[in-house]
């Protein structure tokens, strides 16, 4: 784990509130689903965000981390 002061954060995240965040991806506006290989074993994650679009780009909000 990282060093910050969220952290603690992170196991009841990936556990509990991603899968939770994956089922209203398809239904709610402002989420979307970025899908990336893990770094080292190369796992697919897909893990929800909250996403805006601002004119033609899009804005990824990191909410902790």
């Amino acid at each position: 784990m990282s060093g910050t002061r969220l952290a603690f954060l992170r196991p009841f995240t990936t556990r509990f509130v991603n899968p939770l965040s994956r089922t209203v991806v398809g239904h709610l506006p402002w989420f979307g689903l970025v899908i990336v290989p893990g770094r080292r074993s190369r796992q697919i994650r897909r893990v929800p965000m909250n996403v805006f679009r601002r004119g033609d780009d899009y804005l990824m909000a990191l909410t902790y981390g």
